[in-house]
């Protein structure tokens, strides 16, 4: 926005995380349109991203994306799959075939054809081409030769030192997330037979029936009955799993509440975190972890921002807590997750915020020189402990 709005006047500027913020519009509604799906699969500006064991293709000099065209990877997919309905699909599955993995991740509005009204922008899909979701073992050498003889690629972890861009960390962790969905769902959770992908890998369905591979003239044959086919349930839907990410101020909001994992480099503390349970509101699971892991009891929760984390389909719920006046020790004695738990003043957060430049999996050791480390700037972590530290809420003024 050009301008604050009445909610940026009211709570300030919206915080926008690593791993959000993408330029795609994911047009959900259209995913079960196969004309829809068909003309932006073969879109002639249509980008392909591929990943192998969710690691996405990226090329080794810049860092970048890397993307491949429809004609070098319809070979894998199979060609175009959305020229049929998705019922059709449905109608003649066979429970010997195997379909590589193709998502839909969106279109980048912002390039397409102004002329064209029916033009939606640049498609982006992400394809899951792991050796054991391919159905041909050959195409595993033959796109990583690709990757490397044209695009100077290879598949690079983004956990370990691959640092993307914001809007590259978006859209990988959107394509990342349903790749992975998909590979762990293979298999309906209502009756264990095997399922399909749909709507363009944003949902797997249990087909009711099956068509011979050897005879396709012959009869389809009944599947057994599956609940998954009738109601309103979750077994076909990607999910994401909600955890909670909090800081936690004293009473008099001069300090902030770290800990630390035992396997943690030296020095490395963060903000607490952990999952949130069934029947509980996000509140009450700050709550909660905070006591578990610390012993501190909190009153106040106020939400502070969220943040996707594809690792491999988490949602963080990030809060602001404060601890009760009678509660300030503490106490590991409830849960031995942390190796240590401690109050932090404003000056050295500050100071560890500004020389925060890596993460809790990276090897550091030998460049510690003593003093608070935390988690660089594309951690929610991050995010909330410098809010505190810069008194966005100007909670020093109340």
């Amino acid at each position: 926005m050009d301008h604050p709005t009445l909610l940026d006047k009211k709570f300030g500027p919206e915080t926008i995380n690593y791993y959000a913020g993408s330029p795609l519009n994911r047009f959900s509604f259209l995913r079960t349109s196969h004309t829809f799906l068909s003309s932006s699969l073969l879109h002639p500006a249509a980008r392909f991203l591929l990943l192998h064991s969710l690691n996405p293709s990226t090329n080794k000099e810049t860092g970048k994306l890397c993307y491949v065209t429809y004609d070098e990877i319809k070979h894998v997919i199979g060609g175009n799959r959305f020229e049929r309905t998705d019922d059709e699909r449905v109608g003649a599955w066979r429970e010997g075939d195997r379909e590589v993995t193709l998502v839909f991740v969106g279109c980048d509005e912002r390039v397409k054809d102004a002329g064209n009204e029916e033009d939606r922008g640049v498609p982006y899909w992400a394809i899951d081409v792991t050796p054991a979701q391919l159905p041909n073992s050959e195409d595993t050498d033959t796109l990583s030769t690709l990757l490397a003889t044209k695009y100077n690629a290879e598949y690079r972890n983004i956990r370990l030192g691959t640092a993307l861009e914001k809007s590259e960390a978006a859209i990988v962790a959107q394509a990342r997330s349903f790749v992975d969905w998909n590979a762990r769902n293979q298999f309906c959770a209502g009756c264990g037979g095997r399922t399909m992908s749909v709507w363009a890998g944003a949902k797997r369905v249990c087909p009711p029936t099956s068509s011979s591979i050897d005879d396709p003239a012959a009869p389809a044959v009944e599947r057994p009955a599956c609940i998954s086919r009738k109601g309103l349930h979750n077994f076909a839907y990607p999910r994401t799993d909600a955890s909670v990410i909090m800081a936690v101020i004293s009473p008099q909001g001069d300090k902030l509440l770290l800990g630390r994992n035992r396997k943690w480099p030296a020095g490395f503390y963060s903000t607490l975190a952990g999952f949130l349970e069934p029947g509980e509101s996000i509140e009450e699971a700050v709550r909660r972890e905070v006591y578990e892991e610390s012993g501190i009891i909190c009153g106040r929760v106020q939400f502070h921002s969220s943040q996707p984390w594809p690792f491999p389909a988490n949602i963080m719920i990030g809060c602001i807590a404060e601890a009760l006046p009678t509660s300030t020790t503490v106490d590991l004695g409830n849960d031995p997750e942390l190796e240590d738990a401690r109050w932090f003043t404003r000056e050295e957060v500050q100071t560890a915020l500004e020389s925060a430049t890596f993460g809790a999996f990276d090897n550091v050791e030998e460049e510690w020189k003593g003093g608070l480390r935390v988690p660089p700037d594309s951690a929610i972590a991050h995010k909330l402990m410098a809010s505190w530290a810069r008194d966005d809420w100007g909670l020093t003024k109340l």
